[in-house]
């Protein structure tokens, strides 16, 4: 089975790559995250990444549950449609989230 990509143009005009899912479509976001802010946010930067800023401390996985649910908020997706694909123990991370 091939899978073909299909490009996501953010609100700001940043293209990003979806392939498609047996279920689904995907996307894939970069992350900066700052664990411990006064206020949650999420917010695309001019590169095309997004700023999580999330109060929960980055212990124990905390800060990665309200990424979770921030993105997941945001985007009016389920939790379980959004996952950490890579950098679960540093700031920057890569998101997917499947429609």
């Amino acid at each position: 089975m091939i899978r073909q990509t299909r490009p996501f143009v953010t609100a700001r005009g940043h293209l990003f790559i979806m392939q498609p899912e047996a279920g689904g479509h995907m996307r894939t976001l970069r992350l900066k995250v700052k664990p411990g802010s006064r206020e949650e946010g999420l917010t695309e930067l001019d590169d095309g990444s997004w700023l999580a800023r999330v109060k929960a401390p980055p212990v124990d996985g905390k800060a990665n549950a309200a990424v979770i649910a921030l993105v997941a908020q945001h985007f009016g997706l389920r939790k379980a449609q959004v996952r950490i694909k890579s950098g679960t123990s540093g700031r920057s991370k890569l998101v997917q989230l499947e429609d």
